[in-house]
């Protein structure tokens, strides 16, 4: 949108300037010619600026609604029409981050009295050529007024949980120690991680909590 303004403006900016170098460069004109040109880049001026502000009333008015059609998720829109709008945003930036812009499915729980103020469910299959990865996260409206939320991935890796280790999301990793028996835990800067023995490969489960993440929407 912005693209086709500038190219517009600059059109009328070059017929503008065309219309004052035959005023101001070309003496041998009829001086009547030269007062008609000068009148007529004038009138160009004037039909620029009308044309100008129509462009920026009609940016301001349709931008906001085609970007937010654009970025609208299927998760957050679900989340809207049930009335979960205090925490939006919140459901939002989960569903766009978590989904990394692939291909997903998502199956959503809500509460049918006062949704606003309940939590928010959603289960997400996110798929890649060579598997998928599960997702489940919940965003909660607090009493304090503030957006808090939780979320797990889950996926099966091939590789043995040792070798997990060594990739590069797991190389600031802190152990913590086993969970009971099977499970370790393992802290990251800002998430933790369970990993868990599965055959010959490794079972892993990232894991975030968030506490008043974003002020609530009136």
């Amino acid at each position: 949108m912005f693209g086709i303004q500038a190219k517009t403006i600059i059109k009328l900016e070059t017929n503008i300037v065309t219309y004052y170098y035959l005023a101001q460069y070309a003496p041998f004109y009829h001086p009547e010619m030269r007062i008609l040109q000068m009148e007529t880049s004038r009138d160009y001026e004037k039909e620029r600026h009308m044309k100008f502000i129509m462009l920026v009333a009609l940016a301001v008015l349709l931008f906001p609604v085609s970007h937010a059609c654009a970025a609208e998720g299927k998760i957050t829109k679900m989340a809207r029409e049930a009335g979960f709008t205090s925490c939006i945003s919140t459901v939002a930036r989960l569903e766009g981050f978590l989904s990394g812009k692939q291909n997903y499915g998502s199956w959503s729980f809500w509460s049918n009295q006062e949704t606003d103020r309940q939590p928010f469910n959603a289960s997400m299959e996110v798929s890649y050529s060579d598997g998928g990865i599960l997702v489940d996260f919940t965003v909660i409206p607090s009493p304090d007024g503030t957006c808090a939320y939780t979320y797990t991935k889950s996926w099966y890796t091939p590789n043995s949980c040792q070798k997990t280790l060594k990739q590069k999301f797991m190389q600031k990793a802190v152990l913590k120690g086993k969970l009971n028996v099977h499970v370790q835990a393992y802290s990251l800067e800002t998430a933790e991680v369970l990993l868990q023995k599965a055959g010959s490969g490794c079972m892993v489960q990232k894991k975030e909590v968030g506490f008043q993440f974003t002020r609530q929407q009136p």
